[in-house]
Parts: structure tokens; C-alpha cells; sequence
């Protein structure tokens, strides 16, 4: 069982990539931020851990780069999704793929049996703003892995200090691949399902450049 939320630029190493990572068997529960986060990292595959509970209600120290501080009762609910969100809706997700610079390395990123649920924020999320053409190729894939947003049939999750308030939780982000980066992410026999918003988002995508492939996969009780 692993109590940490950060795999960063140790996985290259400075300027020499080694050539297999592996995070097997681990459960990431109750973060401040992320249940995971990658910034920068080449041949890894995560096999058969869960990701849960991330920001729920606000998560528990260390966190992370930036600190999310619990919100006033005061704060209003669209004030409260660009809190949790930040515009990518995983400020506080359960898996968060996102470079923070143009050359890092997003290469044969595996994730295989992964569960994530009831994260605050998207249950897996790839948001590579950062990444342009001259980036290295990146190759993201998920496969037998389960998204599990928490909504009920009573509607959802809500916050805490507001039960008339939904929580955000979505299923998969991919986005803002808009500044010319390349490479492919895949979905194979992935299951999404029970979240309060939508299943999967694509936002700024570019098909020329970046191909996502959704095979085998099942969306089931999705609210868009």
C-alpha cells in the first residue's frame, strides 16, 4: 500500500531515461491532490492498483506543489468547480498524466487492471498543454481499467458543506493537445461508470496529430 502521490522527473533521471518502471499491487487512498500523478516518465506500467477517495472531503497532507486549502462555506458552487477542476477538472483526480514542460517525456505509459473511484475530480485525466511538436512522441495507454464516478441513483455525490451541491466526477479527460504535440492514447476494455458528469471529455483535440482510440469499452450510467 503506497502513501505517496508523485512520480516526476525521478522516473528519467535527469537526462538518462531508464528503461522500465513498474507500480504493481499499490492503492493510492485519500490524497490531498492526486491518488497519482506523472509529470515526466518513459516505460512505465502501473498493473492492478486503485485510486480512491482523492480530495474527499479535502484530502490529507502532504499537498503536493501547490496546496489546496479547504474552501470558505461561503464559496459559491461554480467558484467551487473551478477550484477543484482548474479548468481540466482534476485538480484533485484520482490519476493525473500532465507534463509541465515542453520536453518532458510522456512515452509507453501503461496503466492495466487500474481502478480509480469516487475522486473528487476526474477519475483519469491526460492534460498536455504543455507539449508541442517538438515534443517527444507520447503513447498513453489504459486498458481493463474501471473509471467509478460514486453517483447513485439519488444523483450523485455532494459536497460536504452543501448536500444541494453535486461533486464533480467524471470519468476521463484528455485534453488541450492544441499546440501541435503527437502520439496516441488508448482505451481497451475499460469500464466507466456512475459519474455525476460525463463519461469521457475530449477537449481540444487534434485527430491529425494525436489519435484516441476507445475499443471494447463500456459507458454505463454516464450523465452525459
Amino acid at each position: 500500500r503506497c502513501a505517496t502521490r508523485w512520480l516526476t522527473e525521478c522516473m528519467t533521471a535527469g537526462s538518462r531515461v531508464k528503461k522500465q518502471h513498474a507500480v504493481q499491487d499499490c492503492s493510492f487512498e485519500r490524497n490531498y491532490r492526486q491518488g497519482l500523478s506523472v509529470i515526466s516518465a518513459e516505460n512505465l506500467t502501473v498493473v492492478n492498483s486503485s485510486f480512491s477517495d482523492t480530495g474527499v472531503p479535502y484530502g490529507t497532507a502532504p499537498s503536493a506543489s501547490r496546496p489546496i486549502k479547504p474552501p470558505p462555506a461561503s464559496l459559491t458552487e461554480k467558484d467551487d468547480m473551478t477550484m477543484s477542476c482548474g479548468g481540466a477538472c482534476c485538480a484533485v483526480g484520482g490519476v493525473d498524466i500532465e507534463p509541465d514542460g515542453s520536453d518532458q517525456r510522456v512515452v509507453n505509459v501503461r496503466f492495466e487492471r487500474c481502478r480509480s473511484a469516487g475522486n473528487r475530480g476526474a477519475q483519469y485525466q491526460f492534460y498536455a498543454a504543455q507539449l508541442n511538436g517538438a515534443s517527444p512522441n507520447t503513447s498513453v495507454a489504459f486498458v481493463d481499467c474501471t473509471a467509478d464516478g460514486g453517483a447513485t441513483a439519488a444523483g450523485g455525490p455532494t459536497d460536504p458543506r452543501n448536500a444541494s451541491v453535486p461533486w464533480a466526477s467524471p470519468g476521463w479527460f484528455f485534453g488541450n493537445f492544441e499546440n501541435g504535440m503527437k502520439g496516441e492514447v488508448l482505451l481497451e476494455r475499460c469500464v466507466t461508470r456512475n459519474t455525476w458528469d460525463w463519461g469521457l471529455h475530449l477537449r481540444y483535440i487534434q485527430p491529425a496529430r494525436v489519435a484516441i482510440r476507445v475499443a471494447d469499452s463500456s459507458f454505463e450510467r454516464c450523465a452525459l
